[in-house]
């Protein structure tokens, strides 16, 4: 492809200039010659050119050119003109060389360009004696590339220095900017990191940043001196295969890979760039280091995107979070093409490009500013060319995180934007835009070019100042309307004529020129402000439309505070939505499904309002662009229109759960939705809470809580809608929905249907027993293990998960009255076997359970929405879509409020730390966890007693057969806690034992909540093992303090407990930690193994509810079921003269047991 010369105005008029007088047409001959590259070390001194050109016969020829220069009368005239033009003088003073310019030396009789070749003083070594040789017009033609890339070099040439003049006249050019292109010393704290402001927020709403990559293209030219081409097409180009690229990196799976321990343990992260700004290593601190995690840019990809799909993020370390964080910010960025190029010096003389946010864009601003307050100090640092570790500003640590992201993803496109030029600069140029490469520019050609880079992009980067262009817009009567210019002057604004006159001769006012002269590049009107000091100009509707959306918007990237009439503040775009209705059909059922009594007809949505369609096809059927709609203005974009009213003549299908979200929202595909009165009153009885008398067989007295939670169940049930019961872990969920169960079996609604609850393994004891316990007029069957039966008579039966996947349709054959799942999480992966059968059961009501956090695992939310109301979310992509997505990438406050509203009747969920819950919460809450032995516990148990009460029973009575009783209680005990501890050797998996399933069921919703817990044992090797097997499967150890605990160990412990918000684990040995400590930091408390005496449990449980304690203390018991840790726990809670004995002997009083009495204790009843 030729090149092109003469691309600039200045460059074109050189070339004109001398193609006039070129009567022998010598030029073209030397532009086959400058195309080549032929012009080595082209050097300007004053007036003077002088090269090299490689010729056909020697190695070069020298060059000499000398322009005539101006006189010293003739440099006067033309600055006098100059200063008397303030058009010409601003653009001058913005380092613009306008082409008026020429028009004031013409009306001076002064010409800037050669009129005859004997007016320049032209020289070659070569022997053609014509004037000009190819080689001189090679030179002539390289010239009007260095006059493209710096137009003042005319003047330089013609001996005019206009910085010079104008700084003899008063007059300062805009020099501040050039060579400013921005440093590591710039970027590196100096001083203290300062304290985040109010609106420090790592997760800010990204909702407002929308696609600006048009108006960010508009800020800049198309040809920038800098390159050959179209510079700014590339640049769109880029930003078009960035989104792409982007979207693939956001939607790409990535299985678990090595970097998840790393990030499961870290207590710290930083990463460390250079001093070329590139990736030099990711740092992680550990408890007792700090190790190199990787040092390639390819390996910190891998981890950001490891980190990216981690799903258990939620409980990592704080440093982890926020670069998570971080990364939704860049995709948001990415895929909305605001990102934008800067300027960074390297080390020496060279020069990179960073990818940064578009703070130009005021949502972009607002975003950054939350974001890069609310981040670590150490999350980014730098290593100095000297090797010192430095940090950085709060701003620059996002710009570097964002530019570390980002770069790779536009290199990744590097290949495909390549134009294959034929010049050297614009390759290095390309490479530093593009493909990550710094780039030195000390060729004298190529000496500008840093410096026109930073001119190209600085309008990205305008820094606010006190006195700037203000535009304020007034609507007129006549449909007409004003742009008035003002000036602000801090917080408000005055009037242009006043500060001129004010400032006529200082430097703010040429400053402000300078502005407004930037403004009128993109509003041409503008420029009569400045010639003319018009104050305001007027528009009609039709240019005021274009003014609105295309100019206004770029002027308003550039920091200028624009004023809108109220009608314009927000310009309305039609939209389809709906005004839901009473269905009038209803039925006279005793009681309807609320979708049933809901219908609704279709409106056209203006802002807040809503027309009808005869109304809206009115207003559109003889206007177009912007109308004015009552007190505000509509856009009527002709294809959006033909878009709406095809759609209102083949409207899109709705269902019943449609109409029934917009009901409950008043929104309808992102629109206002427009509800009748009556809809609203059934809106108002559906989810107002109802006074529901407990049932009568009830066994316990429900808190205020907990009586509502069992009214909304028992309410929602009778409306046909289902429920989801989310509350924190120990708020009594069980509770609330056996108090429901009972309330059926009172009304008959369990007779002839029945209620199947479905558990996990782990909690089929504990709802047997908590029924027995709460409602002993229910009739409640286990239904699992060998001798599984259905029985005759039952009003609940409890299975598992497990068993309702392998008979299934044993299961699929009853119509249950109500169907209640348990740790509804289990059925959160819609693909599974599982969840399948679960979903496939029929029941009138169903009820799912779950303390697990639903906001941050939408989809999970969905699975179980979608048991409980089937089809009320929708597909699960189209949730995904509209929903998770905007909520959990956007944190979109109107996706998620309008959620929140949609999902309010069918999801309640209690916080311990709601105020309205605290007030009627006991200090703490002991609840007994039922654990069923392994197999091979169980085989190990039995061996235990077959073994020992032989020998019991031949012992003689006294202390002697006492300590064998005690003896084997112990050994029993520590086959409870898992088989490896008695046995001393084999393979100490947490799965062979049931207490140990148990507690990670605690401890996982402990450690999604990021609540701490203390955990007991009596025995130094179980709280090894617990310790190693916390370390293994949440990546950081539990704290063991022990008998053999050094005091100074001890306080060092309970410091980092209380104040380490990643120790959230700490095993005590009951006796070195049962007493004398404060451990307040804790909200649960696990007694492992028990010690059966009273006493003893309440002093360890003390240590966490204490005075301190800000936080319920929720105690949990480990038995094992069947075994004498069951029977010895109900005998002392059913026998107070057992219980007292228990308190002053401890275990001792088991000694005295016969032999009968004792077998019978220690049998084994159950086991899995």
């Amino acid at each position: 492809m030729a090149k092109t010369y003469g691309n600039t105005w200045w460059g074109q008029q050189w070339l004109n200039a001398l193609t006039k007088i070129d009567l022998s047409n010598r030029l073209p001959r030397g532009r086959t010659y400058a195309n080549k590259g032929a012009v080595d070390k082209l050097e300007i001194k004053d007036n003077l050119v002088s090269a090299s050109v490689r010729g056909s016969f020697r190695s070069s020829y020298k060059i000499k050119i000398e322009i005539p220069q101006l006189k010293a009368y003739e440099k006067a005239q033309l600055i006098e003109s100059v200063i008397s033009d303030d058009l010409v003088l601003t653009q001058l003073l913005s380092q613009q060389l306008p082409s008026e310019f020429t028009s004031l030396a013409r009306s001076q009789g002064i010409s800037l360009f050669p009129d005859s070749w004997r007016s320049l003083g032209m020289r070659c070594s070569c022997p053609d004696y014509a004037v000009p040789c190819k080689h001189l017009a090679a030179v002539i033609y390289k010239l009007s590339e260095e006059i493209d890339r710096n137009p003042f070099l005319i003047l330089k040439l013609k001996g005019l220095d206009v910085t010079q003049e104008l700084n003899k006249a008063g007059f300062e050019l805009d020099q501040e900017d050039r060579h400013r292109a921005t440093t590591l010393e710039d970027c590196i704290t100096q001083g203290d990191n300062p304290e985040p402001g109010p609106d420090a927020n790592l997760r800010p709403d990204l909702s407002a940043i929308t696609d600006i990559g048009e108006n960010t293209l508009r800020l800049l030219s198309e040809k920038p001196l800098f390159y050959s081409k179209d510079f700014r097409a590339i640049l769109k180009k880029s930003y078009a295969k960035l989104v792409k690229t982007s979207k693939a990196w956001e939607r790409k799976e990535r299985p678990e890979g090595k970097y998840a321990q790393a990030l499961k343990t870290t207590e710290g992260l930083t990463l460390v760039t250079g001093p070329d700004w590139e990736f030099k290593a990711l740092l992680s601190e550990t408890e007792d280091k700090q190790e190199r995690l990787m040092a390639r840019s390819e390996d910190l990809d891998n981890f950001l995107g490891e980190l990216f799909n981690d799903p258990t993020l939620a409980t990592h370390h704080p440093d982890a979070k926020a670069l998570k964080a971080v990364i939704v910010f860049f995709l948001k960025l990415a895929q909305n093409k605001a990102l934008t190029p800067r300027l960074v010096a390297a080390r020496g003389e060279a020069y990179r490009i960073q990818w940064v946010p578009a703070t130009s864009d005021p949502a972009v601003k607002k975003a950054f500013d939350s974001i890069a307050q609310a981040l670590p100090e150490n999350i980014v640092a730098v290593q100095t060319s000297r090797g010192n570790i430095s940090f950085l500003k709060p701003a620059e640590r996002l710009n570097t995180l964002c530019d570390l992201f980002v770069e790779p993803l536009i290199s990744e496109n590097a290949l495909s934007l390549q134009t294959y030029s034929d010049t050297h600069t614009d390759k290095k140029v390309f490479g530093m835009f593009f493909d990550g490469q710094p780039a030195t520019f000390r060729n004298t050609l190529e000496a500008a070019v840093p410096d026109t880079v930073h001119m190209w992009l600085r309008k990205l980067y305008l820094t606010e100042k006190r006195h700037a262009p203000a535009l304020v817009i007034t609507e007129n009567k006549n449909e007409t309307f004003s742009l008035t210019v003002e000036v602000t002057d801090g917080d408000k604004n005055v009037a242009l004529q006043a500060f001129l006159e004010k400032h006529s001769k200082g430097k703010e006012k040429f400053e402000l020129l300078k502005d407004l002269r930037l403004l009128a590049e993109y509003l041409p009107e503008l420029n009569a402000v400045i010639r003319h000091g018009q104050q305001s100009v007027e528009f009609g509707l039709g240019k005021f439309e274009s003014i609105l959306f295309h100019a206004l918007p770029v002027i308003g990237m550039l920091g200028i505070r624009i004023t809108m009439p109220r009608s314009l503040r927000k310009v309305l775009a039609p939209q389809l939505s709906m005004n839901v209705t009473k269905n009038t059909n209803e039925t006279g059922k005793a009681y309807l499904s609320l979708a049933n009594m809901l219908d609704f007809e279709w409106r056209i949505a203006l802002g807040n309002e809503l027309v009808g369609e005869e109304e809206f096809r009115k207003l559109v059927s003889k206007r177009r662009g912007l109308v004015k709609f009552r007190d505000s203005y509509v856009r009527l974009d002709p294809s959006e229109i033909d878009k709406l009213l095809r759609k209102l003549d083949n409207p899109p299908k709705v269902n019943e759960n449609d109409i029934l979200q917009a009901a409950l929202s008043e929104r309808y595909d992102g629109t206002l939705a427009h509800l009748s009165p009556e809809v609203r009153d059934i809106i108002e009885e559906f989810t107002k809470d109802y006074e529901i008398e407990p049932p009568a067989g009830l066994k316990a007295t429900l808190r205020h809580y907990q009586q509502r939670g069992y009214a909304w169940l028992y309410k929602n049930s009778r409306l046909g809608l289902g429920s989801l019961l989310a509350d924190d872990m120990g708020l009594g969920k069980t509770l609330q929905t056996i108090a429901a169960l009972a309330k059926f079996k009172e009304d008959g609604l369990l007779d002839p249907q029945k209620a199947l609850v479905v558990v996990p393994t782990s909690l089929l004891t504990n709802w047997r027993k908590e029924i027995e316990r709460f409602a002993p007029g229910l009739r409640a069957s286990v239904y699992h293990g060998t001798k599984r039966e259905i029985p005759e008579e039952f009003d609940v039966l409890i299975t598992t998960y497990g068993m309702v996947r392998s008979e299934s349709k044993l299961f699929r054959k009853v119509k249950w009255f109500a169907l209640i799942i348990d740790e509804a999480q289990n059925i959160k992966n819609v693909s599974t076997e599982q969840t399948k059968a679960v979903k496939a059961l029929k029941a009138e009501v169903k009820i799912a359970l779950s303390g697990t956090p639903v906001e941050n695992r939408l989809s999970e939310y969905w699975s179980v929405m979608d048991f409980v109301n089937k089809g009320y979310l929708g597909p699960l992509k189209r949730f995904t879509d509209k929903v998770a997505k905007p909520i959990q990438n956007d944190r979109n406050q109107t996706a998620l409020d309008t959620f929140r509203k949609v999902t309010a009747p069918f999801i309640l969920r209690r916080l311990k730390s709601d105020k309205s819950i605290i007030s009627d919460l006991p200090d703490k809450t002991e609840q007994d966890r039922y654990c069923n032995l392994t197999k091979e516990q169980a085989g190990v148990y039995q061996n235990v007693i077959d073994r020992n009460l032989k020998a019991i029973d031949e012992a003689e009575e006294g202390i002697q057969r006492k300590g064998m009783v005690l003896k084997m209680l112990t050994v029993l005990k520590q086959v409870c806690n898992h088989p490896a501890q008695f046995l001393k050797k084999g393979a100490e998996k947490p799965e062979l034992s049931g207490k140990t399933k148990i507690l990670f069921e605690v401890l996982d919703q402990c450690h999604e909540t990021g609540e701490k817990v203390l955990i007991f044992t009596q025995y130094k090797e179980m709280g090894e093992m617990i310790a190693n097997w916390t370390l293994e499967r949440y990546g950081h150890p539990a704290l063991f303090l022990h008998g053999g605990t050094s005091r100074n160990k001890r306080d060092e412990m309970v410091e980092r407990f209380q104040n380490d918000p990643m120790r959230k684990v700490f095993v005590l040995s009951i006796k070195a930690g049962g007493t004398g400590l404060n451990l307040t930091a804790a909200s649960h408390v696990i007694h492992y193994d028990l010690w059966w005496n009273p006493a003893v449990e309440a002093q360890a449980t003390d240590r966490a509810y204490r005075i301190g304690q800000k936080n319920n203390v929720l105690v949990h018991r480990l038995i094992c079921e069947g075994t004498f840790e069951e029977k010895i726990d109900e005998m002392i809670k059913s026998k107070k003269e057992l219980a007292d004995m228990a308190v002053t002997q401890g275990e001792k009083w088991i000694g005295d047991l016969d032999t009968d009495s004792l077998g019978e204790l220690v049998s084994l009843a159950g086991g899995e």
